[in-house]
């Protein structure tokens, strides 16, 4: 930082060179930092990136990062920025400086000395690390799965998140329908899982995220003639039922299973108390038919929990080896990888999985689920996932235009939207939110290729291969 701030200041003169014999003057200065996560935290002086404060653009907390809605996102401020890093900095005691930093999630940093240099809008997301070792990994390996000894599935846990008696859903069922939001933020995170997950509202967040979507979504529900009791059955009411049961079935439990359900801003519970009977078990059938559950005549196909498997599975996989083998790729691209699915060839680089994500899981895919019906999940989750390659591929192109950047937020934050519908048992995760930044720092920078870290990586390893004897500095 020392040599920065003289090259900023006065800069340097350079006796000669190739195009001025006679020398030049130099003034150089450090606009974006480049590197992964977790070392740009460290570096300007942040929290980790798992802590409260988690955002480097702006100040959205850890329990909110489900929200998507960026008109409710506060800037982070420069000028309070520096307030907060000189006031750890010259912070007393260790215990004062603790306080100060558990408060604002912000220390000290040497860059701070560059009178130019502004934390709030040059620290990038690299699009190395962001996109193809950790958003692609993260769909493809961690929400999707890819395991070649298991059977092919539709990426939705099964059985119960906790197992809880049918009087303790009777009482959380009672919590939410008639007690106020503040005693619903006192159940347990996994009674409030359940009723998320039964609600069909997304589950994967902190427990204040949870009792927030409950408590907007039970705007919707109505307050039917129900017995506790038979609140706590709706769910088994729901996967076990056929159609010829469900018309057999109160009216009251079947307008409760639908408000439940169904409710929200298009549909209220005024219009499920007037329907008849059959209407509402026709609005649960298709429901049901579209996730699989039933037949066309309402009988149900689903009869016994799942066994653990992947969407990647065994039969997906050699799909893609055997479309993998028909391809042949330009000598410029990067090679796919020769096992996926197999751990015992260990982890991807970055440039297999942009190879692998971005044209081996697009063919094969497109070719298995793009014939399937618009409700199915599969042709569902390959429409979410293509929303994905989109932007990627937009964001890192050689050339870049302002209406490119708006057309890769677009497609990026319909992407995260439909994640969180698709897989409510998944929060996003910080870099998944620094996605949604990405278009400033595109308009910032420019393309990502002068900015990104795949020289520096190159060079690390490099150095990493000098004998050395394992001795600093010999």
């Amino acid at each position: 930082v020392d040599d920065l701030c003289l090259l900023w200041d006065k800069g340097l003169f350079l006796s000669k060179t190739s195009t001025y014999p006679n020398g030049r003057p130099v003034r150089a200065a450090m606009v974006p930092l480049i590197c992964d996560l977790p070392a740009a935290r460290r570096a300007v002086g942040l929290g980790s990136h798992s802590s409260t404060h988690f955002c480097s653009e702006c100040d959205l907390t850890l329990q909110d990062i489900n929200d998507l809605d960026s008109t409710t996102w506060t800037p982070r401020n420069y000028n309070a920025h520096i307030l907060h890093a000189t006031n750890w900095r010259d912070a007393p005691t260790e215990d004062v400086q603790d306080q100060t930093f558990k408060a604002s999630g912000i220390k000290w940093s040497e860059l701070l000395r560059l009178p130019y240099w502004d934390p709030t809008r040059f620290v990038v997301m690299d699009s190395m690390h962001g996109f193809y070792l950790r958003m692609f990994m993260r769909h493809v390996r961690d929400v999707w799965g890819m395991q070649v000894n298991l059977e092919d599935g539709d990426g939705l846990p099964h059985g119960d998140l906790e197992n809880l008696s049918e009087d303790s859903i009777a009482e959380i069922q009672r919590v939410l329908r008639y007690e106020p939001v503040a005693k619903l933020r006192k159940l347990k995170k996994g009674e409030l899982q359940y009723l998320c997950r039964h609600a069909g509202l997304h589950y994967g967040g902190q427990k204040s995220w949870m009792a927030k979507l409950l408590a907007q979504h039970q705007r919707h529900t109505p307050l039917t003639k129900v017995k506790a009791g038979d609140l706590a059955q709706l769910d088994t009411l729901y996967h076990t039922k056929s159609k010829a049961g469900l018309s057999r079935t109160k009216k009251a439990l079947l307008v409760a299973l639908c408000a439940i359900r169904f409710a929200g801003a298009s549909r209220n519970h005024h219009e499920f108390n007037q329907m008849n009977r059959k209407s509402l078990v026709e609005i649960i059938h298709e429901q049901r038919l579209a996730e699989g559950l039933v037949d066309e005549d309402g009988d149900l196909l689903v009869t016994q929990e799942k066994g653990s498997t992947t969407v990647l599975g065994a039969h997906v996989l050699s799909e893609i080896r055997s479309d993998m083998n028909k391809i042949e790729a330009p000598s410029w691209w990067p090679p796919s990888p020769k096992h996926p699915g197999e751990i015992k060839w260990g982890k991807f680089k970055a440039e297999e999985w942009r190879s692998f994500c971005l044209v081996n899981l697009p063919i094969t895919l497109t070719r298995l689920w793009g014939i399937l019906p618009k409700e199915s999940r599969q042709y569902q989750m390959l429409e979410n996932y293509m929303l994905l390659v989109n932007a990627i591929k937009i964001a890192t192109s050689r050339s870049i235009s302002h209406e490119m950047i708006s057309s890769y937020e677009q497609y990026m934050l319909r992407y995260l939207q439909g994640f969180l519908r698709l897989y409510p048992h998944k929060n996003l995760t910080p870099y998944q939110h620094l996605s949604l930044h990405f278009g400033d720092h595109l308009r910032r920078f420019g393309p990502t290729h002068s900015w990104r870290c795949y020289a520096f990586e190159r060079m690390n390893g490099l150095v990493q291969g000098l004998p050395s004897n394992s001795r600093f500095g010999k």
